[in-house]
C-alpha cells in the first residue's frame, strides 16, 4: 500500500540521511517510491530531502528511472518527467544487463507516452533535437 507524504515525511523528519539507506536488493527509498508508484509529491519529497539519491543504483545496477520504466501501464508521467527534469543523465545509465531505461520501458511495453517521453529527453540530452 502506498505510504501518504504525510507519513514519510514523519519518518524522515530531520534525518534526511535515511533517503539513502539501502535495503537487502540496494534499493533506495527513492526506488521503493517508484517501485510503488508514488505520487509526484511523495517522489519530490524525497528528492528535496536528498538529490543525490536520484544517482544510486540497486544490486542490479538499476537508478530510480530504471525502476520506473519497469511499472509500464502504472508508470507516472509526472513522476518520470520530474526525474528527467533533475537528472536527464538518467537516461544513458545501464544497468548489469546493459539495458538503459528507455530499454526498458520499450521491452515492458510501457505507455506510448512514457516512450516518448524519454525518446524526446533523450534527443534533447543528445543534441539531435533539430535534427529529425
Amino acid at each position: 500500500k502506498k505510504a501518504s507524504l504525510d507519513v514519510i515525511a514523519l519518518l524522515v523528519g530531520n534525518r534526511h540521511d535515511t533517503i539513502k539507506r539501502k535495503d537487502n536488493s540496494d534499493c533506495t527509498p527513492l526506488h521503493a517510491a517508484y517501485s510503488w508508484a508514488s505520487s509526484v509529491d511523495v517522489i519530490s519529497f524525497l528528492l528535496k530531502c536528498c538529490p543525490d539519491a536520484i544517482k544510486e543504483k540497486n544490486r542490479d545496477g538499476e537508478t530510480p528511472l530504471h525502476t520506473a520504466c519497469r511499472l509500464g501501464y502504472r508508470a507516472s508521467l509526472k513522476t518520470i518527467s520530474l526525474l528527467l527534469k533533475i537528472w536527464p543523465g538518467a537516461l544513458d545509465e545501464k544497468n548489469r544487463n546493459n539495458e538503459t531505461p528507455f530499454h526498458i520501458a520499450f521491452s515492458d511495453e510501457g505507455p506510448i507516452e512514457i516512450i516518448l517521453l524519454l525518446l524526446d529527453a533523450w534527443l534533447e540530452l543528445s543534441g539531435n533535437r533539430n535534427s529529425l
